[in-house]
């Protein structure tokens, strides 16, 4: 069991100037809609949850829910200078995702036990925002604190701040739940399923504020061809030993442009060609590409992608790069170029149409 620190409320002042400019600013700027705030309790602990697909979310978290909200914020991968900027100012409690961070646990529970209130996005991150499994943090620290958690959803703030700084004026909303009690104390043996049972709970109530804007998407699959060619533009055929195995999670990975510019513009890591499969590419390139993500997984960061994907799939994500490297070594060592094609596939049940994707989205603007 962690600990409960004793409280820090930070940069109070900073705090009370950045609610007054957010109210002032965001009217201005933005087509700006908030309903039943009065969902908020006065004091008391509270865990303050919602729905996370851009920047904007913190920052009307922070400017309109009427307490003073301690902000856990991701705090193990290099970020926008904007957003360092703002957590500066604001004052965060900085949260390595990937871990059990007891620092930033007991800093939590240490608030919550003194009457504070904590801001938690259960997605985790913005990489594939809508689509992710809620994380355990908020029904962990509810058990520990036995704080309500207040579900909040936000619409239309993926790229809102880059529109309006244009004179678009963007639409955004911000629609507070109803109060959710603590989650149930129960045996040792039965928490973590108690724990998961919750987060999905907590999930459903913020899915059912969020105006119904998306297309139900089923029959969801992945896979990856790869084509092979000498320097004459002859096909090579790939030898059985090194035909890979993990093809549908590798074509999921490459479909995660979150994650792709997570790699590239964030840690620096030479993977740019991994953005650029509509062409053939020296085969070194993807081994160079393959050994940086490996290296990085390896020796910084062992559970990003059993974090961001579940520990089955990025298992096999990882097996699948270290497959893919094993390959581009062969061919790079005979002067072969290669062509990845990763596909996405699904079904439209309202329209009764089958989707085919080979090109990759971009991660488009989050701020």
């Amino acid at each position: 069991m962690i600990k409960k620190k004793s409280p820090e409320f930070k940069k109070p002042f900073s705090r009370t100037f950045l609610k007054i400019f957010g109210k002032t600013v965001v009217p201005l700027f933005f087509d700006f809609e908030k309903v039943d705030q009065e969902n908020v309790p006065g004091d008391g602990p509270l865990i303050v949850v919602g729905n996370h697909e851009g920047a904007l979310e913190a920052v009307l978290m922070g400017t309109y829910v009427p307490r003073n909200v301690e902000m856990l914020a991701g705090d193990e991968f290099p970020q926008e200078t904007i957003v360092n900027i703002a957590k500066s100012l604001y004052g965060v409690i900085p949260v390595k995702r990937m871990f059990m961070d007891k620092e930033a646990l007991e800093q939590a529970l240490g608030l919550l036990e003194n009457g504070g209130a904590i801001g938690v996005f259960p997605e985790g991150g913005v990489w594939n925002a809508g689509n992710m499994e809620p994380k355990l943090g908020a029904a962990w620290l509810s058990y520990y604190s036995r704080a309500p958690v207040l579900p909040i959803a936000f619409s239309g703030s993926k790229g809102a701040w880059h529109a309006a700084i244009r004179g678009k004026r963007p639409s955004l909303s911000m629609k507070f739940g109803e109060i959710i009690p603590p989650v149930e104390k129960v045996p040792e043996a039965n928490k973590k399923e108690e724990l998961k049972k919750y987060s999905k709970h907590i999930w459903r109530e913020i899915e059912n504020l969020i105006p119904d804007e998306t297309e139900l998407i089923t029959d969801i699959k992945y896979d990856l061809y790869i084509y092979i060619e000498d320097q004459n533009h002859k096909q090579i055929e790939i030898p059985d030993k090194l035909q890979l195995q993990n093809k549908y999670y590798l074509g999921q990975l490459l479909h995660n442009p979150g994650v792709i510019k997570l790699f590239n513009n964030n840690l620096k890591l030479p993977v740019e060609v991994l953005k650029e499969l509509d062409e053939f590419h020296p085969a070194d390139k993807f081994y160079k590409a393959c050994q940086a993500i490996l290296e990085y997984l390896d020796q910084e960061n062992p559970y990003m992608l059993l974090y961001r994907f579940g520990i089955e799939p990025g298992k096999a994500m990882k097996n699948g790069i270290q497959e893919l490297k094993n390959l581009t070594n062969w061919a790079k060592k005979q002067n072969f170029l290669m062509k990845l094609v990763a596909v996405y596939q699904y079904y439209l049940p309202e329209k009764h149409q089958k989707v085919i994707k080979t090109k990759q989205d971009e991660f488009g603007k989050w701020i």
